[in-house]
């Protein structure tokens, strides 16, 4: 993305997702939760945030510690269904 700042509220939105539903989000249909898909499409996003971007965000509103415990929740924890 170009716009870092509204590449951070993307990835606070992911994180807040995680954080209220306990799990990034995998897939949705129509607002549906479907938990069929092998691992998280958005681990790349927030990753590529983490190591290259977040640096130049002016206002950072993304905690790194935050993000962090985030993915290691997504790598080493499976949803119940």
């Amino acid at each position: 993305m170009h716009d870092l700042e509204n590449f951070a509220r993307i990835v606070q939105g992911v994180i807040d997702i995680q954080r209220y539903e306990g799990w990034l989000p995998e897939c949705r249909e129509m607002g549906t939760k479907q938990f069929i898909q092998g691992g998280s499409y958005r681990d790349p996003i927030l990753a590529e945030f983490f190591v290259k971007l977040q640096a130049y965000v002016e206002d950072p509103k993304v905690s790194l510690s935050v993000l962090y415990t985030t993915l290691i929740a997504d790598a080493e924890s499976t949803p119940l269904n």
